[in-house]
C-alpha cells in the first residue's frame, strides 16, 4: 500500500515537473517572439528612415509646399495649370500654417528631421490615450496588455506602414482626438476641446465628433471644438492679411464644391480612384458606371444604376448607417468613465473613414483604436461571441491579400473591390458589439426584493 501511495506521488511530481518545463519553455519562447516583434518594428521605422534619407516619399513634399506658399503669398488651392504634379489640395488653410516652419529647411531635410519625433510621437501618444481609457475597466496583465496592442498593430500595419511615408501624421489627428475624448472623460472639456478643435482645424473629418458630443448632450466640449476650430481656422490670417486669407477659404470652398458633381463616381480629386476607400466611391464602383483610370482594373457593376438615382441611394445607405449608429449607443452618457463611451467613439473614428469624401490607406490608422479594443475585450473576457468569428474572420482574411503575400496584380484586383472598406465596417460591427457584450457583462445583477 505505501509502496502504491509512493509510487503514485512520484507519478504527480513528474507530472508537475514535466509542466513546470514546458510553462518555462513557452515563457522563453514568448520573450523571444516579443523581442523578435519589437526589433522587427524597429527595423522598419530604420528601413522607412533609410528610404526617405535617400529620397523625399508620400506626399509631405506637397504639403511642405503649402507651408512655403502661405508665406511667399502664393495661392495654397492652384489650379492645374499653375500645378504640374496634378496635386489637389482639399485641406483647409490652417494645415499649410502647421507646415510653415518646416521651412526652414528643405522639404527633404525636413521630411528627414520630422519622421521619427512625429511617428514615435503620434503612436506613443494614441497607445498611452487608449491605455489610460481601458485600463479601469479591462484590467489586463502586462503581458496580455502587450498582445492586445501588438495584435491590433499586426492587423493594422499596411495603414501604420503606408503612414510612414507621411511622418505619422494620421496617427497624430487620430491621437489629437482621442486625447480630447480622453480628456473630457477627466472633466477637462476646454482642454478635451482645444485639441479636438485644432485637429478639426487640421482636418474636417474629425469634425464627426462634434455631432457625437451633440448627440450625447455634452454641450460644453461641443461648443470648445467649434470655437478653437473657428479660432485656429482663421489663424493664417495673421500671415495673409485679410484679403488674401479671405481668397483662401473661397478658393477652399471652390475645391470642396467640386466634388459636388452629382456623379458618385467623381469626386474633389476627379474619377474616382480604387485606392480611396471611403464608402461613397466603394458603392458607386459596384452601382454605377463611372470613368476610372485606364491603369486601374474594372471591377463588377451590379447594378449600372444612372448616376442621379446611384447618389440618392449612396446618400440613403450613408445617412441609415448614422442613424443606426446614432440609435444604437443612445444619448444618455450617465458616467463619462464608462467603457461603453470607449466603444462608441472608436465606433465614431470608423465612421470618419466611411463617411469621409476621401480616405486613402495612410487614414485607416484610424481603425487601430477599434482594433485594440477588439483585442483587449477577447483578452478580457476569454474570447467573443461565436457570432463575431464572421466578422472577425472577414478583417483576417483581408491580410491574406497584401501585395506581398499574393502579389501585386492580385492585390491590385482585390483592392478594386473595395475590401478594406468592408474591413472597416465589418470593424464597426464587431465594435459594436463589443460594446453590447461590455454592457451586460458589466451591469449590476438586481438584488431580489424580500
Amino acid at each position: 500500500m505505501l509502496r502504491k501511495k509512493s509510487e503514485a506521488e512520484c507519478t504527480l511530481g513528474e507530472m508537475q515537473a514535466m509542466k513546470e518545463a514546458a510553462l518555462g519553455w513557452t515563457r522563453r519562447i514568448e520573450r523571444r517572439v516579443r523581442v523578435a516583434l519589437i526589433v522587427a518594428g524597429g527595423g522598419l521605422l530604420a528601413f522607412n528612415l533609410a528610404r526617405i534619407i535617400r529620397a523625399p516619399i508620400g506626399d509631405f513634399h506637397n504639403h511642405w509646399q503649402l507651408g512655403y506658399n502661405l508665406l511667399r503669398g502664393a495661392s495654397l488651392y492652384p489650379s492645374v495649370a499653375e500645378c504640374p504634379s496634378h496635386y489637389s489640395n482639399p485641406y483647409p488653410p490652417f494645415w499649410a500654417m502647421a507646415h510653415a516652419p518646416l521651412t526652414l529647411f528643405s522639404a527633404h531635410v525636413a521630411q528627414i528631421i520630422v519622421f521619427l519625433p512625429m511617428y514615435i510621437g503620434s503612436l506613443s501618444l494614441l497607445v498611452w490615450t487608449l491605455f489610460h481609457l481601458t485600463r479601469g475597466h479591462l484590467p489586463l496583465d502586462g503581458q496580455r496588455q502587450f498582445w492586445a496592442f501588438t495584435i491590433a498593430m499586426l492587423v493594422a500595419l499596411q495603414f501604420l506602414s503606408r503612414d510612414m511615408a507621411e511622418c505619422g501624421v494620421n496617427i497624430g489627428l487620430v491621437a489629437l482626438a482621442w486625447f480630447a475624448v480622453y480628456a473630457w472623460t477627466r472633466h477637462r472639456d476646454w482642454l478635451g476641446g482645444a485639441s479636438l478643435g485644432l485637429a478639426i482645424a487640421l482636418k474636417m473629418t474629425a469634425g464627426l465628433f462634434v455631432p457625437y458630443f451633440l448627440w450625447k448632450r455634452q454641450w460644453k466640449i461641443a461648443s470648445a471644438a467649434i470655437l478653437f476650430a473657428l479660432i485656429f481656422t482663421i489663424a493664417p490670417v495673421v500671415v495673409r492679411g485679410p484679403t488674401r486669407f479671405a481668397t483662401d477659404l473661397s478658393e477652399w470652398f471652390d475645391v470642396l464644391r467640386a466634388g459636388n458633381t452629382g456623379n458618385p463616381s467623381i469626386g474633389v480629386l476627379g474619377p474616382e480612384p480604387i485606392g480611396n476607400f471611403a464608402l461613397g466611391p466603394a458603392l458607386a464602383r459596384l452601382i454605377t458606371n463611372g470613368p476610372v483610370a485606364t491603369s486601374e482594373p474594372v471591377t463588377t457593376n451590379l447594378l449600372s444604376l444612372p448616376a442621379k438615382v446611384a447618389s440618392a441611394v449612396i446618400y440613403f445607405i450613408k445617412l441609415s448607417l448614422l442613424l443606426a449608429f446614432a440609435c444604437m449607443i443612445g444619448r444618455s452618457v450617465g458616467d463619462r468613465r464608462t467603457l461603453a463611451v470607449v466603444y462608441e467613439c472608436a465606433g465614431v473614428s470608423l465612421l470618419m473613414l466611411l463617411l469621409s469624401p476621401i480616405t486613402w490607406g495612410h487614414h485607416c490608422v484610424g481603425t487601430l483604436p477599434a482594433l485594440y479594443l477588439i483585442c483587449a475585450t477577447a483578452f478580457y473576457y476569454g474570447g467573443l461571441p461565436r457570432w463575431m468569428l464572421i466578422p472577425a474572420g472577414y478583417v483576417l482574411l483581408t491580410l491574406i491579400f497584401n501585395r506581398a503575400i499574393v502579389g501585386k496584380h492580385l492585390s491590385f484586383v482585390m483592392t478594386g473591390y473595395s475590401i478594406v472598406t468592408w474591413e472597416i465596417l465589418a470593424l464597426l460591427v464587431l465594435t459594436l458589439g463589443c460594446r453590447s457584450l461590455a454592457v451586460r457583462r458589466q451591469a449590476p445583477v438586481p438584488t431580489p426584493s424580500r
